[in-house]
């Protein structure tokens, strides 16, 4: 499908909204399902530290 002006790439046809809606949609699942293992990987960290420094501080003479 050719298109004569990036104008009319962007309308699609008059479905512009509806495809550039479903690409920043999928574009953010995506975002989200890349970041939230990153997020809980990084709070259980941040809780095992706190585990082990609280261990440590109770043990230390």
């Amino acid at each position: 499908m050719g298109f004569e002006s990036f104008t009319d790439f962007l309308a699609m046809g008059g479905h512009g909204l509806y495809v550039w809606l479903s690409y920043a949609i999928a574009l953010v699942v995506v975002a989200l399902n890349l970041m939230a293992p990153l997020r809980t990987k990084n709070r259980f960290i941040k809780s095992r530290h706190d585990v082990c420094a609280g261990s440590k501080a109770k043990y230390d003479p």
